[in-house]
């Protein structure tokens, strides 16, 4: 009975040192780390030179979206713009799943979403 404890133990701590590891090196190069694109270092200066006091609007509105300059093989992920930009970024905040509760918008964003889906909407009856 005591070497079935033992044999527990060891099983279970291992399962532990083994799930650890996975995580430090990355979930098995599921994950990578890497920079943004140049180019978003070169607007955020553009934006940072201009003296006015502003927000920025993030366009494709998605919260989260493919982009071709993550390494990983999933490259969906939530939209970062709002932790790159140094001005406040107004960027979509819905999840777009049809079987989920949407989450309250920022205040920016629930103004902003409106016109933005106005000018879907009309695309999409001009189209149908």
């Amino acid at each position: 009975m005591a070497e079935n404890k033992i044999c527990r133990w060891i099983i279970s701590n291992l399962d532990v040192v083994f799930q650890r590891y996975s995580d430090a090196i990355g979930f098995w190069g599921q994950l990578k780390p890497t920079d943004y694109p140049e180019d978003w270092y070169e607007i955020n200066d553009i934006l940072n030179n201009d003296p006015q006091d502003f927000n920025v609007l993030f366009l494709p509105w998605h919260q989260y979206m493919d982009f071709k300059w993550i390494p990983n093989t999933q490259k969906r992920v939530a939209n970062p713009a709002s932790n790159f930009f140094d001005k406040p970024a107004i960027q979509g905040e819905n999840t777009e799943i049809s079987t989920s509760t949407p989450s309250p918008p920022t205040r920016r964003s629930a103004m902003s979403s409106p016109c933005l889906s106005r000018g879907t909407t009309s695309q999409t009856s001009a189209s149908s």
